[in-house]
């Protein structure tokens, strides 16, 4: 039942605001023809205002579910629905990571537009400040249950795997700011991660977004080589595998990267 749910869901986004209009379009089509209907049928005063009565009733349950439905669209994506969602978010290429990790692979890698959020401490930063390392950026919140689910598994990643030339960025999107990140961080003891927040929404531009969690990887030149839309279980073994052949060429990236060579 779920998976039929997340299934519906996805086609949904995929289609977004196509499937908006189309929606709209043939309830407005269906107010009309509902109106039109009980108009003719008021053949008495008694019957007239009992149909303009339900006729009301009729047009509010109409416009409540067409905001129910737009509100869905507009931020349904944002909260994750699995491998549904992830399949429609990824870069068309054919190629992704092999066994149960799937990190879809852009060939040739992508240049990313810079964009800026913020740290802890409101200080401005950027992609540029990452450059000459690869970078795994998470775009998340945390009102997004997947993302709560899997950023323990994002820290024991940057544990095992994070150092001058690998960083693991996670990007929280809150409304509320640094303190609702540090809040949540407290509470799931998650002391490996910095905090950045992006209020702005930048990122979603910057990386067409489709919903979140997704998660980026970045070479040493700002550009992306894959991504995972919707949660994953970043600490497998399936995935550092798959995240170390992808970095394995970390060095000789930065020596190109910083203009250098030999």
């Amino acid at each position: 039942m779920n998976g039929a749910m997340g299934s519906m869901m996805g086609w949904m986004m995929g289609f977004g605001w196509l499937a908006a209009l189309l929606v709209i379009i043939l309830l407005a089509v269906a107010i009309i023809a509902l109106v039109r209907g009980m108009t003719q049928g008021a053949v008495a005063e008694k019957q007239g205002a009992g149909s303009i009565v339900l006729m009301v009733f009729a047009v509010i349950g109409v416009l409540v579910l067409v905001g129910v439905l737009a509100m869905f669209l507009m931020h349904g994506g944002m909260m994750g629905f699995g491998d549904a969602t992830s399949q429609r978010g990824a870069p068309d290429t054919g190629r992704e990571t092999g066994g149960a990790f799937a990190l879809h692979l852009r060939d040739p890698p992508a240049q990313i537009a810079d964009f800026a959020f913020e740290d802890a401490s409101g200080n401005k930063r950027s992609l540029a400040n990452f450059r000459g390392r690869y970078v795994l950026l998470n775009v998340w919140a945390t009102w997004c249950v997947p993302c709560r689910e899997e950023m323990p598994a994002l820290a024991r990643l940057q544990q095992k795997l994070g150092g001058p030339e690998f960083e693991v960025v996670a990007l929280s999107v809150d409304s509320g700011g640094a303190d609702a990140v540090k809040r949540f961080f407290t509470e799931l003891a998650v002391d490996t991660l910095k905090v950045y927040v992006d209020r702005s929404l930048q990122a979603n531009a910057a990386l067409s977004l489709v919903g979140i969690p997704t998660t980026v990887l970045i070479d040493p030149r700002g550009r992306e080589v894959g991504r995972v839309v919707g949660p994953a279980d970043w600490d497998s073994a399936e995935a550092l595998d798959a995240i170390r052949r992808l970095t394995a060429g970390n060095q000789l990236q930065r020596r190109v990267a910083d203009g250098k060579s030999g």
